[in-house]
């Protein structure tokens, strides 16, 4: 698993459902997925999602492991300040800037059909 392929499946809705929950067991709804941005800065720009009776519209950042967030030092970078859903393959570790925030975290790796990965040695 790479960031890329993450970002290609997010961008395609490549997904077995859709009834997505955070790491904290919320309900998340995904209003709209954002635009891809292939720039620096977060993955996703211009977001929707609903999460306790709340809509949020902002970008999205997607790492393979939620640590990444840490290794990449984005909370000191300004770009990554109107953040309203953080999406992983693996939640390796709470970020605590997003807990601090209200933050949702969504952990993918249950919502990938691994038949996706058949080609790849990835599991």
């Amino acid at each position: 698993m790479n960031e890329k392929l993450l970002q290609y499946l997010w961008n395609f809705k490549v997904f077995t459902h859709f009834d997505f929950t955070d790491t904290n067991g919320d309900s998340v709804e995904i209003l709209d997925f954002g635009r891809w941005n292939t720039d620096s800065g977060p993955d996703f720009l211009m977001a929707k999602i609903k999460t306790k009776n709340i809509i949020l519209a902002g970008n999205i950042e997607l790492h393979v492991k939620s640590s990444d967030w840490i290794f990449h030092q984005h909370s000191k970078d300004p770009a990554y300040q109107n953040i309203i859903l953080h999406v992983v393959f693996q939640n390796d570790v709470d970020i605590k800037d997003f807990a601090d925030r209200n933050i949702p975290t969504l952990e993918l790796k249950d919502y990938i059909d691994r038949n996706v990965f058949r080609n790849m040695k990835i599991f």
